[in-house]
């Protein structure tokens, strides 16, 4: 009889393990399925919700170096100057969702230097590229700190440039604003950081989640000190800090980076590359309980992708 008790006691709890296993497999597959029937597409998101913009700090009137897309002081431009005979460096962005290019950029910087001293004798920055995706509009400031001091004695080592672009759902101009700042302190927020797969399997557990009423955003900022000085014992380069990514939500895809040369007008600058990306996808697979394959096969597995 306690021998009839023991086995009953395994098959109990066999049945409670496999169904709860099974349980495990379906539950997400239909909470997921239920998800993604009622999400919306990145592009319905970006159609739909038209980006706040409240969070882009104001300009005072102060700041503004130029309504142009260029700048300079000094003498020459440095730009013109032979390869060899100057220093520049490029800061390029660009935000991507799927492969599909939502915002390129470049500002590119150039620089000379006085005979046998590490002091500018001209310096210069213009916008060399800026494309944007139909379904958004860009503001790109670039900040150049301390301007004044970018020429002129013990200027090799001085100044900074910031490159701040916000990319925004909905369409409208793009702006390029050339900015002056008298502050040298840099100031960096936390990039957020990039969910977890713990954090992703409870989203997919979770089909209530709201997107962000702000809309889609992307925000890349990078900071680079301007440093660069050829001298009699060799040459300083620039100084970088580590660049700044954040994106309104998670839930699409997107791969954002940031990259900064410098060199000396030759083909092969140094580069420096950073990129924040994610890829936006679960799987859950149940399994068919034994003796159902062929009357289930449909059900086998689930797919959910937000893209």
């Amino acid at each position: 009889m306690q021998r009839v008790d023991a086995v009953e006691r395994v098959l109990r709890r066999t049945t409670l393990a496999s169904g709860a296993l099974l349980a495990l497999g379906i539950v997400p597959a239909a909470l997921a399925g239920s998800r993604l029937a009622s999400a919306a597409s990145f592009d319905e998101f970006v159609r739909d919700v038209r980006a706040d913009e409240s969070a882009l700090p104001a300009v005072q009137p102060g700041q503004r170096l130029t309504h142009a897309s260029s700048w300079s002081i000094g003498t020459g431009d440095p730009f013109a100057a032979p390869i060899g005979a100057r220093g520049e460096t490029r800061t390029a962005l660009e935000i991507a969702h799927e492969g599909r290019s939502l915002l390129s950029f470049a500002q590119d910087a150039a620089w000379t230097q006085l005979p046998d001293c590490t002091d500018r004798a001209s310096f210069a920055t213009r916008t060399a590229r800026l494309e944007v995706d139909p379904a958004f509009h860009a503001v790109v400031r670039v900040w150049l700190h301390r301007p004044a001091e970018l020429v002129g004695t013990d200027s090799g080592r001085r100044g900074a440039l910031e490159v701040d672009a916000w990319l925004f759902a909905g369409p409208g101009a793009s702006t390029v604003e050339l900015l002056a700042s008298d502050s040298m302190n840099h100031s960096s927020s936390a990039s957020g950081a990039e969910p977890s797969a713990l954090s992703a399997l409870a989203e997919c557990l979770d089909p209530t989640q709201d997107l962000p009423p702000q809309g889609m955003q992307f925000r890349i900022r990078a900071w680079t000190r301007l440093t660069h000085a050829r001298h009699p014992g060799g040459t300083t380069g620039i100084g970088r800090a580590p660049a700044e990514f954040h994106v309104s939500t998670d839930e699409f895809s997107y791969e954002l980076s940031c990259t900064r040369t410098e060199g000396d007008g030759s083909p092969n600058p140094s580069s420096y590359a950073e990129t924040r990306t994610l890829k936006r996808s679960w799987k859950v697979d149940v399994k068919t309980p034994l003796g159902r394959e062929h009357d289930a096969a449909d059900a086998a597995s689930f797919q959910y992708e937000v893209f």
